[in-house]
């Protein structure tokens, strides 16, 4: 499941476009990119949140399929599998323009 937390850092409450639209999912190994959710994205959606100062807001988490992305394969129905049995790989996640600090690593068994 991928999903992301975001925390307003500043003294004021804000808003952010926190949607799809605004949502970037980078899935990499060493120097390959295998997944970017944009890639087939369908009906991307704008969603405004109202971010309190210290409050930490979660997305709704999805399920990703384990294969690669390109927008050439985006109606195939038999996309490659990526490596697994014990395979490193790095999330990257960017919303409404703003890059996550760090990738988070998770192991695929």
């Amino acid at each position: 499941q991928l999903s992301f937390t975001i925390q307003n850092t500043g003294a004021e409450a804000c808003t952010i476009n926190a949607g799809t639209s605004q949502q970037l999912y980078t899935i990499t190994s060493g120097d390959e990119t295998y997944w970017v959710s944009v890639d087939c994205q369908t009906d991307p959606s704008d969603t405004p949140a109202l971010l309190e100062p210290g409050v930490v807001v979660s997305s709704t988490p999805f399920g990703w399929d384990r294969t690669r992305s390109s927008p050439e394969t985006c109606a195939a129905t038999d996309r490659p599998q990526v490596p697994a049995a014990g395979a490193s790989y790095h999330l990257n996640v960017q919303v409404a323009g703003i890059t996550a600090p760090d990738s988070k690593q998770f192991i695929l068994q």
